[in-house]
């Protein structure tokens, strides 16, 4: 897959970097694009760029809400932390996300990589 992707806007295709992706935000059958540089409105559904994009690298962390793994900064059991930004974390999406990290803490180390995806990633 190539490291780009070209958003339809307004009368013309923007290319962005994947990697310069913050999240993506569901807007009825709108998908808001949070970049480093900017933000994009493209009239294409979430559930479409969630199948676009490489499900190794971006996560649907809400109903409304993809997010680039390597940009989340922190988390708790509601919040997913990005560069300046806060989302929530749905319920039935935490095991997904719990799938991608390796846990520690003051207890014993957890990592959840028995799941569909390709292993376990540190945040």
């Amino acid at each position: 897959m190539a490291p780009f992707i070209f958003l339809h806007t307004i009368g013309r295709y923007n290319k962005v970097n994947l990697s310069d992706i913050l999240n993506i935000e569901a807007n009825k059958n709108y998908s808001k694009i949070i970049t480093l540089q900017g933000t994009y409105l493209t009239l294409t559904m979430v559930k479409l760029m969630e199948a676009a994009l490489p499900s190794d690298h971006f996560l649907r962390i809400h109903r409304s809400f993809l997010v680039l793994l390597k940009h989340v900064t922190a988390l708790d059991r509601h919040t997913v932390y990005l560069s300046g930004r806060q989302l929530p974390l749905g319920d039935s999406y935490r095991p997904a996300l719990e799938a991608f990290v390796l846990f520690v803490s003051n207890t014993k180390p957890r990592n959840y990589a028995k799941s569909t995806r390709s292993g376990s990633h540190a945040l």
